[in-house]
């Protein structure tokens, strides 16, 4: 099977990145049930990949994932995705060498962990705040991301390494 016939793009970029890339539109009602479909394969795989960590080393959390985890779930997706699915998927497939990827499968499968992160979670409420700034704790809660912008480089914010570098 050849590599990609699309450009891969990074897991981190944006949904609307996604459509671009697939040269799907977000107001076509198919190309969005068709990302719902995707999402849905993707949030099955992080079930997976989490109980696997969990029977394997106790673990519950998303963030004790490994790698190889994740990327036996991009296989698992990819060999039991619905045919609508496989044929979006067929496009993201890669090959280094002997080693097989999927960009797209691999895509979903990240945003399902990062918008299921517990660390995520709560992030904005007022006893985050470490400065301990009542006051803009509570003018936080109107606008987090104005509180944010202005306490980046307190390391306060949730550091993402691909958006962040």
């Amino acid at each position: 099977m050849p590599s990609s016939i699309l450009s891969p793009i990074a897991p981190s970029r944006s949904k609307e990145d996604l459509f671009h890339a697939l040269n799907w539109s977000e107001s076509n009602e198919a190309h969005r049930h068709l990302y719902m479909l995707m999402m849905e394969e993707a949030n099955h795989g992080r079930e997976r990949a989490i109980h696997r960590e969990h029977l394997l080393h106790g673990y519950q959390a998303t963030t004790h994932v490994t790698e190889t985890s994740k990327h036996i779930e991009i296989q698992e997706i990819f060999r039991t995705a619905s045919p609508a699915t496989r044929s979006v998927y067929n496009l993201g497939v890669r090959y280094d060498g002997e080693n097989w990827e999927n960009w797209i499968i691999r895509w979903t499968l990240w945003h399902s962990f990062r918008y299921r992160d517990d660390r995520n979670r709560n992030r904005y409420s007022a006893n985050y705040y470490p400065c301990g700034d009542a006051a803009a704790a509570q003018h936080a809660a109107y606008a987090p991301h104005a509180y944010y912008a202005q306490t980046a480089h307190t390391g306060t914010s949730y550091y993402d390494p691909v958006r962040d570098t």
